[in-house]
């Protein structure tokens, strides 16, 4: 903004001199004038320099200015530039969350879709009390069936298992007491069974040899064996010591069991098949993909025919690619020769499949040598005397200890030899002989008396059961008429529940059911209570009166009949039962054990009919019982149901049409309560008749049949006593009675 310094030092030199001359009187224009031109000059030059100075200024900050403007532009044109990349960024980003979503949400409907696949196909394989009868298999003594696997057990008792010097059978100086005889056979009976531990863990690990049979007489100890052996580890062991993936799988035949499935080779189909998916996603998935069209249409294993199942359990066990070994127990206990065949047909189809093994149990009866005797083999009784000889001797140790402390070890020791002897390798034996034997822990006999009272025992099965049933009358005659009730009933709700089929959930018959069926002021009690308005909920002391009951049975029956006291309320999941498959044998097929059926006066149509109206009771109960409901019982849970189970009876012969009609008018007052005592059968209007069928239109609809000539006689009764009532809100409309000869034509269903 300044001039520069020469020219600032010349002009105040110009304003000097002009000063010193003006105070010299130099007045004279002219030069005054000169030199103030002079100095005129100097200021303009002065203030030109300023002006360059100031456009110079200017014309950089202009510059700068515009650079700046050019520069921010361009920033801003980069952030534009930048923005918009991002932006395109983010659109891009979010289309393709989008897409991702979209795909996310298909696969969650896929994954949905074959998760509901997946568990509509484990519930179509799944029926009722699929693991009943492996529940029901109680565990062995600790320590029984310790020689499968090669173990040393030489007893408590001293008598050594051979494994070592003949000299050692002085171990503690009592096994000298044992007879000669006894200690031989235990002897013998240990060399086989260190065989047979030798064969079988041979057949484990070898993969040539894919199936083994495990024979025994009947209560030989089968079941429970085959039940040891599936949940083993050392089983696992043997069977891959070198494989990291493997399944062991198991099924029990049950043919007491309370549904027929139980004891068919469609129950072990769909049981082998059941425990195989239910934990391999994979493997379910590529049965739905293969069998899509096939699956998807199964909802119960009543869809199921057995060459579908057999191929897809083929199919699985190929896709697997695992070693699964697979323990089959009885056999035998599949209904009819053609059964079993089929049942061995199937496995030898499965044994065949690689990495696939089978072990199957049953009795040497029938066919089944012939076409099982090949495979590597042993007969268990041949094998269990040590086990039998432990398991009395811990029994004895704790039931009759007074009579143990006051006998020699001699005496104990030829009570246990003798004991075992009768046994002969049968453990149902043992167990129910040392029943029978505490009688004479009442009447405080001696371990002498005890031993006479085992030798009048007989040996065989049949005709122990005969022994324990005439024991009854020493007691009262009532014992035996009572024992024959409770008989009647268990066997006879065997053919109710077969005749059931699909029409009762449950299907086993429980301590308070047969209590029902047993007991009519019971029964006739609660059945009283559905004509009211509210229910007055469980009797009195329910539970007290099924406990009482149960204990009575077991003590009627024998022993023959047990309890399974499977939860802490008596009135609530307590199952009766034959103690073993032999006692029902008895009373169905030996004729001595039929005639003690004789000895009460009910009729096949009076069990029928106690055991259908118990059931209706159970079904009140259930509806009207919070707690109870949460139980199975064989309950009828449909008016259809119910109608059509009720002719299913008739039509097999079991009641008549008198019982019939009888029970339509029991039943019928249970199935209106469950939608308000009757509100759907008097509403006014067109309720939902398709897809709820009342009770009365339930029996409307059977009349279709030609031969229901009881089903019409029970609509015609049942229309014209309501039309009698008389009352406005109870009159059946116009609309219900037209929608009975409806069902009548088969036209509702």
């Amino acid at each position: 903004m300044g001039i520069e310094q020469s020219e600032l030092a010349a002009t105040t030199a110009t304003i000097q001199a002009f000063v010193e001359r003006f105070a010299a009187g130099q007045t004279h224009m002219e030069n005054l004038f000169k030199d103030n031109f002079a100095l005129t000059n100097v200021l303009i030059k002065k203030e030109a320099a300023d002006i360059q100075v100031n456009f110079n200024q200017l014309a950089t900050d202009s510059s700068a200015t515009h650079e700046g403007m050019r520069t921010q532009l361009e920033t801003t044109g980069k952030h534009l530039t930048s923005d918009t990349a991002s932006l395109q960024v983010a659109v891009s980003q979010l289309v393709v969350d989008s897409v991702q979503t979209k795909e996310n949400l298909e696969k969650s409907k896929i994954l949905a879709l074959e998760e509901a696949n997946h568990h509509r196909l484990l519930k179509s394989l799944k029926y009722g009390f699929i693991n009943d009868r492996r529940n029901g298999i109680s565990c062995p003594h600790e320590r029984t069936f310790v020689w499968i696997f090669g173990e040393s057990d030489i007893s408590e008792d001293g008598v050594s298992d051979d494994n070592e010097d003949e000299e050692s059978d002085e171990d503690d100086g009592n096994s000298d007491l044992y007879p000669h005889s006894f200690r031989q056979a235990l002897k013998a009976s240990d060399a086989r069974a260190r065989k047979a531990s030798t064969r079988f863990i041979t057949w484990l690990r070898s993969p040539e040899e894919t199936a083994f049979w495990i024979s025994g007489k009947a209560a030989s100890g089968k079941s429970t064996f085959m039940k040891m052996l599936a949940g083993s580890e050392r089983v696992r062991e043997h069977l891959g010591p070198s494989v990291t993936q493997l399944d062991v799988l198991s099924h029990f035949i049950w043919s007491s069991g309370p549904q027929p499935i139980q004891r068919t080779v469609k129950g072990i189909l769909c049981s082998l098949l059941y425990h195989l998916l239910v934990d391999d996603q994979a493997l379910r998935l590529e049965i739905y993909r293969k069998y899509c069209d096939n699956v998807i249409r199964k909802d119960e294993y009543s869809d199921w025919s057995e060459t579908e199942l057999v191929q897809v359990l083929l199919f699985a066990l190929k896709e697997r690619r695992r070693l699964t070994c697979m323990f089959i127990d009885g056999v035998d206990e599949i209904l009819g020769s053609d059964g079993q065949m089929h049942a061995l047909d199937v496995i030898e189809q499965i044994r065949r499949i690689p990495l696939s093994k089978v072990c199957v149990s049953s009795r040497p009866e029938g066919t089944l040598p012939a076409y099982l005797g090949h495979l590597p083999m042993f007969s268990i009784q041949n094998l269990t005397g040590r086990d039998i000889l432990n398991l009395t001797s811990a029994r004895l140790r704790t039931q009759f200890q007074a009579q143990l402390s006051q006998a020699s070890a001699l005496q104990v020791n030829k009570f246990l030899a003798k004991f075992c002897d009768m046994a002969d390798g049968v453990f149902l034996w043992a167990v129910l002989a040392l029943n029978s034997l505490r009688t004479g822990l009442e009447l405080r006999e001696t371990l002498s008396d005890l031993h006479h009272r085992l030798l009048i025992l007989p040996g065989d099965l049949k005709k122990l059961y005969k022994a324990m049933w005439a024991r009854l009358s020493d007691d009262a005659g009532l014992y035996q008429r009572d024992a024959a009730v409770y008989f009647g009933l268990v066997l006879e709700s065997q053919f109710v529940s077969d005749s059931a089929r699909d029409s009762m959930e449950g299907g086993s018959f429980e301590t308070l059911h047969l209590l029902l069926g047993s007991d009519r002021p019971l029964r006739e009690e609660i059945l009283s209570t559905m004509s009211e308005s509210q229910s007055r909920g469980i009797p009195d002391n329910l539970d007290g009166r099924c406990g009482l009951f149960a204990t009575r049975l077991e003590a009627r029956c024998s022993g023959m009949l047990v309890v399974q006291r499977s939860s802490d309320w008596p009135a609530n999941g307590w199952r009766v039962d034959f103690i073993h498959r032999t006692a029902k044998e008895y009373l169905t097929t030996d004729g001595e054990g039929r005639e003690l059926l004789l000895h009460d006066e009910f009729t096949t149509e009076n069990f029928c009919e106690s055991l259908i109206t118990a059931t209706l009771a159970a079904t009140w109960l259930g509806v009207h019982s919070d707690r109870l409901r949460k139980f199975q019982w064989p309950v009828l849970t449909s008016p259809r149901q119910a109608v059509s189970f009720i002719y299913r009876l008739y039509s097999e012969g079991r009641i008549s049409k008198a019982i019939v009609v009888k029970l339509m008018f029991l039943a019928e007052p249970v199935f209106e309560s469950l939608v308000g005592h009757g509100g759907r059968v008097f509403h006014d209007g067109y309720w939902a008749t398709r897809n709820y069928v009342d009770f009365l239109g339930a029996a409307a609809f059977e009349t279709s049949n030609p031969k229901s000539s009881a089903a019409r006689d029970f609509v015609a009764d049942a229309v014209q006593r309501l039309e009698r009532q008389g009352q406005p809100h109870r009159a059946p409309s116009a609309t219900y009675l037209s929608y009975l000869p409806e069902l009548s034509t088969g036209c509702c269903h």
